[in-house]
């Protein structure tokens, strides 16, 4: 489906900020950040999977579609995704991780892509151990075009797809994927696989710094 709009900015000035969209930017002042820039309703699940994987250290950038009908509409593909805020924060880090939802595309695996491959194989190493089924050379959705958001810091970087029954696993109930991230209830699938991503990227973090 062709992106109703072609960049945030046409996004921005059509429609309104708190009613229509919510962007959450905290720079922690770490070299790892986190991103959904399809969060909300837009990629049910993807806020709540990027926050739990951010933690209270790494850097965190949220996009989230408020709006309930049509939510798609509010997509803006990550080779033209482009926001300020977020590229200051993904040129000054050593490691940027996209967190997508794919629908029903597959049902169990998840999707790894993305230019940084070092920092993809301790990810998916990471998740392996821990009983999660990785693709990681998909048919789609690969992540490796040089101006893919989540590329920009220079090394390139991990894009993870997760398809719709993998991110209903994590929850307890039906939740309001918009609404607050404390006042979801989370499975223990959600902590395993968060803790395992954020394990990947911290054992990237050593030769990283010293790179």
């Amino acid at each position: 489906m062709a992106d109703k709009y072609q960049s945030l900015r046409q996004l921005r000035r059509s429609l309104e900020e708190g009613r229509d969209f919510r962007i959450t930017c905290i720079d922690r002042g770490s070299p790892i950040t986190v991103f959904a820039p399809h969060g909300g309703y837009i990629e049910p699940g993807t806020s709540a999977i990027a926050r739990g994987i951010a933690g209270d250290d790494f850097n965190l950038y949220d996009f989230q579609g408020l709006v309930r009908e049509k939510p798609f509409e509010l997509h803006v593909t990550s080779t033209r995704f482009r926001d300020p805020a977020l590229t200051r924060l993904i040129k000054k880090s050593r490691l940027t991780l996209s967190v997508h939802g794919m629908g029903k595309v597959d049902r169990w695996s998840v999707w790894l892509g993305g230019l940084d491959c070092s920092t993809r194989i301790l990810v998916m190493s990471a998740l392996t151990l821990r009983g999660f089924r990785i693709n990681p050379n998909p048919p789609k959705y690969r992540g490796e075009h040089r101006q893919n958001v989540v590329n920009l810091n220079g090394r390139g970087g991990v894009q993870l797809e997760l398809p719709e029954d993998l991110i209903d696993s994590f929850f307890s109930d039906a939740v309001p994927f918009a609404g607050p991230a404390i006042a979801l209830k989370r499975s223990s699938r959600f902590v395993e696989f968060t803790g395992a991503v954020r394990q990947g990227l911290l054992e990237a973090l050593p030769g990283r710094l010293h790179a």
